[in-house]
């Protein structure tokens, strides 16, 4: 298995307080430990794009050096993950094998109960999922992503003085049937210390290579970089509240590459153009320029609109929405903001309906 998979080069923390994507690891040992290293090749991918829906397995390489006897001691191991991928509800197995004292014997970790916070006093009342996000954010991945941190620990066990402890742990996800594209990022710890300001005791890791999930109908769930259109929640159905925001802060390339501002940079008034397709193939356009169509100038560069999809495109009570595609005009309708496709088309945005 390990020369099928891929070494993954990472940035240490203490040079740039940054997670990966996409995936983050705590791996709990405690007090006792005297310093916490990460062994050659620290990452193991199979892959860096899977199609979606497929399992991921990634191999995660702690190395622990004990200061002293400890009893009672639990390995912890976090991850960040898209929240689409449900590993807080239980959508993957974490594994790991001790290298030195049992290798090849695979012990399995367990998720953190929430009621249990980190042993630091500044983390008393939060989960582990909480305090991870607090102090390290969500990494690389765009402010306000999607993201969540889950975290697992081992049984308790006995430590040796001066054992050194290489250790395999050995992450298996469940991907969701989306086109998720994201950078992942890894932590390691131990239960007694529990997130302390001694970085001696924990080390995190950095992915700049982006990991995806391609191959789903619809569009791309992109973690990795701004664009200018937003949507709040990631998900809905029909009944639920939607806002569609558009950024012209943002900038976008063009057709020869460069990076430039969008169409409506800095537009007073900007305007909202979108139709709902039915899973029973009926389609309802809302694109007359009017009040209805109006999006909220939030600031000077964002704009918004809030609505109810039932009402707004008036779509009957026994019909479901399968997507809507939109895309962003002034007054006139002479300027407008579409997706760029990679093969230099544009394209509306794309908003998949759908709870999750």
């Amino acid at each position: 298995m390990k020369n099928m998979m891929k070494r993954i080069k990472i940035k240490p923390i203490s040079k740039k307080l940054i997670l990966i994507i996409s995936l983050t690891i705590v791996f709990s040992i405690g007090t006792f430990v005297a310093c916490v290293y990460w062994q050659d090749d620290p990452l193991v991918f199979e892959s860096m794009t899977v199609a979606a829906g497929d399992e991921i397995t990634i191999i995660v390489k702690p190395l622990f050096k004990p200061a002293q006897d400890n009893n009672g001691t639990r390995m912890v191991i976090s991850i960040l993950v898209p929240k689409i991928w449900n590993v807080s509800k239980g959508n993957a197995v974490v594994t790991y094998e001790n290298l030195d004292v049992d290798p090849g014997v695979i012990f399995p970790m367990f998720i953190i109960p929430d009621e249990t916070s980190p042993k630091q006093n500044q983390w008393q009342g939060m989960t582990w999922a909480d305090a991870m996000k607090s102090r390290f954010g969500i990494g690389q991945n765009v402010p306000g992503s999607d993201m969540e941190w889950v975290t697992y620990w081992s049984i308790p066990y006995n430590v040796r003085n001066l054992d050194v402890r290489n250790v395999n742990v050995f992450v298996k996800i469940k991907t969701s049937y989306d086109n998720v594209k994201c950078k992942l990022g890894f932590f390691v710890n131990h239960s007694d210390d529990g997130i302390s300001t001694n970085a001696d005791h924990w080390k995190v890791l950095f992915m700049d290579e982006p990991f995806e999930t391609v191959g789903a109908p619809g569009g791309l769930i992109d973690f990795c970089e701004e664009h200018p259109n937003v949507s709040i929640p990631m998900f809905a159905s029909k009944d639920d509240i939607v806002t569609l925001k558009y950024m012209s802060g943002v900038r976008v390339p063009n057709f020869k590459g460069d990076t430039i501002n969008t169409a409506l940079y800095g537009a007073s008034d900007v305007y909202l153009n979108a139709s709902a397709f039915t899973t029973a193939g009926n389609v309802y356009e809302v694109s007359v320029i009017s009040e209805k169509t109006h999006m909220f100038r939030e600031s000077e560069l964002n704009h918004s609109l809030t609505f109810w999809p039932a009402e707004y495109f008036k779509i009957p009570e026994n019909e479901v929405i399968g997507r809507v595609e939109y895309y962003f005009v002034n007054a006139d309708q002479s300027r407008y903001v579409k997706e760029l496709n990679e093969d230099g088309t544009e394209s509306p945005f794309l908003y998949i309906f759908g709870c999750r």
